[in-house]
């Protein structure tokens, strides 16, 4: 073993500059490694986004010519406009709990026509008319909310009446639609998600407006800020939620 040794020792500053150019080399290639990983999911994520933007765009271009056609025409007789809601599992006709009015949300010029609002680059905006419901909203400052008979009581709420408000639908959760088959003289969207299932329906930003002819509202609020009804319980619960995530979003922009 001595001549091993010997060996070691006599050729030793030739075995460390091995060892580092491999070290080296092994290092290079694993932030090549890394450095082609990232540029890779960047290319991806750019490719997926922009299949994403093809994929909206020709289904406005099949949607918004039929949709736009029905509001433009139904508007000329009445303001109740609306579209039949299906849930996929239910076509074509199994329509005991499904099959319910939907309004695609409208604004209207001074003298009462049609103006814009219910179709965009990625969706169909829908409003449900709480007013109409004997309903308000119920809005707290960190925006937390609930929905509730009008004239009620809650502390730290304040009650928004004559509201409507408006969810945006994505074209993804439309599986198809129909405006030949109507249901009561109403055109149909196949929707991938049940009506009642709005957060899954639709996308989470919500806007509270005002109901047509009672000034201007426009507030822009979150699905998951949300309560069903109010309890003292659920109330604490999602406000220190709340508090616990803006705390960690505080810290991640330090």
């Amino acid at each position: 073993m001595d001549w091993l040794l010997d060996t070691y020792l006599q050729y030793k500053n030739w075995i460390e500059l091995v060892k580092d150019v491999v070290f080296f080399a092994g290092s290079y290639a694993f932030f090549y490694g890394v450095y082609k990983a990232f540029i890779f999911l960047g290319s991806r994520q750019l490719t997926d986004m922009s299949a994403a933007i093809e994929k909206n765009l020709h289904f406005r271009e099949r949607l918004e010519p039929v949709l736009s056609d029905f509001i433009f025409d139904t508007a000329k007789n009445t303001k109740d406009i609306a579209i039949r809601f299906v849930h996929w599992k239910n076509y074509p006709f199994n329509l005991q709990k499904d099959g319910f009015k939907h309004y695609p949300f409208i604004q209207y010029f001074n003298d009462g026509t049609v103006h814009y609002g219910w179709i965009d680059n990625t969706g169909v905006n829908i409003q449900e008319h709480i007013w109409h419901l004997g309903y308000s909203i119920y809005l707290e400052k960190n925006g937390i909310f609930f929905f509730d008979k009008s004239g009620a009581k809650h502390d730290r709420f304040q009650e928004l009446s004559d509201t409507v408000l408006v969810f945006h639908l994505p074209f993804e959760n439309i599986i198809n639609f129909d405006f030949k088959q109507f249901i009561e003289y109403e055109p149909v969207f196949y929707t991938r998600y049940y009506y009642t299932d709005r957060k899954r329906l639709y996308d989470d930003s919500v806007v509270v407006r005002n109901r047509d002819g009672h000034g201007y509202l426009n507030i822009d609020l979150s699905q998951k800020n949300m309560m069903r009804n109010y309890t003292w319980l659920r109330y604490w619960r999602l406000r220190t939620k709340i508090y616990a995530l803006n705390l960690f979003k505080g810290r991640d922009n330090k």
